[in-house]
């Protein structure tokens, strides 16, 4: 990226020496650098955003009691942290248990939260897991009733 950076900037002083006049090189060049670096901004956008998903499950006693999760995802925020968007189709009030689980199938961390969800009322749910945490271990998240 820087390399094309330097280029760019080493380029500008030909285009505008090579100007017709009224600019007419130099600017469809600059809207055409533009367009190419609004691209590779937007690519890499969804590229870090793609990263920062986590697998994430919520047990059938939650689904039974009408919670569902449409994003998992790291918090941006806050080290060792997920958000979840969890949706409502009944009244819900409980206290949630997030188990943070290995390739071997065990937990590696928990986090609980309280939530209360009106019928049809969705809200993101963050889960802060401890400090001493490895999250590269964490291969998936088990969110259940506690």
């Amino acid at each position: 990226m820087i390399r094309y950076f330097a280029l760019f900037l080493l380029g500008v002083p030909f285009l505008i020496s090579c100007s017709d006049g009224d600019g007419g090189l130099a600017k469809k060049t600059g809207d055409k650098v533009g367009r190419v670096i609004t691209d590779f901004a937007g690519g890499m956008g969804k590229g870090i955003d793609k990263q920062m998903l986590v697998k994430a499950e919520l047990s059938d006693e939650l689904t039974k009691k009408g919670l569902a999760m449409s994003v998992s995802k790291q918090d941006s925020l806050a080290e060792k942290s997920i958000v979840l968007y969890l949706i409502a189709s009944k009244e819900f009030n409980g206290r949630l248990l997030a188990k943070a689980i290995n390739d071997q199938g065990l937990e590696v961390g928990r986090s609980t939260t309280q939530l209360k969800l009106a019928k049809d009322e969705a809200k993101y749910v963050y889960f802060k897991f401890h400090k001493e945490m490895d999250a590269q271990l964490v291969k998936s998240y088990q969110v259940s009733l506690l």
